[in-house]
């Protein structure tokens, strides 16, 4: 009888300590995943901030060489909409690319709100 209750607190123990590391092994994968997303968001934030100071340079050149103002408007203009259309298409492919278990660590839809989730997750 003893040696039975031995062996059962053997299985026992083997049993507790596989769930324990399943437990901890998806623990560490849900803060790698949102870790990762994370810095992929700031290093996002942190090119879309380079391309707008390239864009303040372009347009300080664009004073001094003179362009007539309605040739400089019509080219601001679709490069803002094409930048917009690339932002947001980069924010919803970075979404797309979270596995369907941790769809909730992307919760946004478009620039601002993932910028807005950027700051949010950045305060805690």
């Amino acid at each position: 009888m003893f040696w039975i209750q031995v062996g059962l607190a053997f299985f026992a123990g083997i049993v507790i300590s596989m769930f324990m590391s399943t437990f901890i092994s998806f623990g560490y994968t849900v803060i790698m995943i949102k870790n990762s997303h994370l810095d992929a968001l700031e290093m996002l934030k942190n090119t879309g901030e380079s391309i707008n100071t390239l864009l303040g340079f372009k347009n300080t050149a664009t004073r001094l060489a003179e362009v007539p103002n309605e040739v400089v408007r019509k080219e601001r203009e679709m490069f803002d909409q094409s930048y917009i259309i690339m932002k947001d298409s980069t924010i919803l492919r970075l979404k797309n690319s979270v596995p369907n278990k941790f769809k909730s660590l992307a919760d946004y839809n478009d620039w601002e709100e993932a910028m807005n989730f950027l700051k949010q997750e950045r305060k805690k």
